[in-house]
């Protein structure tokens, strides 16, 4: 298969709730394969679940009117793809507007992010997606991991009182780095030294076992300074590392612009491509 074949092939994906040997899907699905993939009766698409479990299928039923609707038949087993990298990589932005939300968001499942956690920082722009916005972002994002080819997917946490300082996640990261562009005045290659070394050091004693690291990307307005005084505080208080500020141009970034580059520019540190 070449060229243009195999591209059609690739995107030729479905996320699904469940891998069975026989899957009957309708509505919104039914219709993704037959007007927007434009598949027919015959043809294959790959199933994947977003846990890492992929599996092929064999279209066998295709209907359009009264109600789109479809057959799939499996074609082979599972597979089952493990975990790709030795990081957990939670990606923490703060709230802004919808649109630039997301975009963000498609394009931090492309360049690899496995977490995003939005949190409210003090110097506020946006408002807390409401249910619809969440069910948009969701579909961006499933479609941004079937046309990258993810095997796993990128899970959006809304901000919570319960969770600790800044609204992250998990209590548990081994360490956050944070990107603020209001504060210049630093070496970046001390940090992305001290950073890379940590990481090694740690991932040698994790046996196996992914280590989960915040990327925590400041607002337009800069961390305030309470906020650098809670995360330093909190990191103690769970026993977790700290570095930053990282400032990654001399130019005022987007929130959403600076979020893609404080990814890649962990991931680089990390020695990942």
């Amino acid at each position: 298969i070449k060229g243009q074949q195999w591209r059609q092939m690739s995107l030729r994906r479905i996320k699904l709730s469940t891998l069975l040997s026989s899957v009957a899907l309708q509505g919104e699905a039914a219709h993704y394969l037959n007007t927007v993939l434009r598949l027919k009766i015959g043809d294959n698409v790959q199933g994947f679940d977003g846990q890492g479990t992929s599996r092929w299928y064999r279209i066998v039923e295709l209907t359009k009117k009264p109600k789109p609707a479809c057959v799939l038949e499996a074609t082979e087993e599972s597979l089952f793809v493990p975990f790709p990298s030795k990081f957990i990589l939670n990606v923490c932005l703060p709230l802004i507007k919808q649109d630039c939300l997301e975009w963000a968001v498609a394009k931090l499942a492309e360049a690899g992010a496995d977490e995003l956690q939005l949190y409210h920082p003090t110097y506020a722009r946006g408002a807390t997606p409401s249910d619809n916005d969440i069910r948009r972002l969701r579909k961006i994002t499933d479609e941004a991991e079937r046309q990258s080819q993810r095997a796993y997917s990128m899970p959006i946490y809304l901000p919570s009182q319960r969770l600790y300082t800044l609204g992250l996640h998990s209590q548990h990261s081994e360490c956050t780095i944070y990107f603020d562009k209001q504060n210049r005045r630093h070496n970046n290659l001390d940090v992305m030294l001290g950073f890379k070394q940590w990481a090694q050091h740690k991932v040698a004693l994790a046996e196996n076992k992914p280590l989960r690291l915040n990327v925590l990307v400041g607002p337009e307005g800069g961390f305030s300074a309470e906020e650098q005084h809670k995360l330093r505080t909190s990191a103690q208080e769970s026993n977790s590392k700290v570095f930053g500020p990282v400032s990654l141009v001399d130019n005022i970034l987007k929130v959403e612009t600076a979020a893609l580059l404080a990814l890649l520019w962990t991931r680089l540190s990390l020695g990942e491509s």
